[in-house]
């Protein structure tokens, strides 16, 4: 019987735990749950017209992301 490929649960895991962290972080910036959500959810041209959580699939969207909260937070334009 052929054994089916798996991925492993770390790699896995990677995705949601960027999605949990940049989510976690856009609510204590925005100290709102629905702004935060709002943000996480609108395009930002800062990422190529992709929304936060869109951007977060990657690695480098998710640095670039937390980038502009960090800016957000510390109110740093551009």
């Amino acid at each position: 019987m052929a054994r089916i490929p798996t991925i492993p649960a770390n790699q896995a895991l990677r995705p949601a735990a960027r999605f949990i962290s940049l989510s976690v972080r856009a609510g204590e910036v925005f100290a709102n749950r629905d702004k935060a959500l709002a943000w996480l959810e609108t395009p930002n041209p800062s990422l190529q017209g992709r929304s936060p959580i869109d951007a977060a699939v990657t690695e480098e969207g998710f640095e670039q992301a937390d980038e502009i909260l960090m800016r957000i937070e510390h109110g740093i334009l551009g």
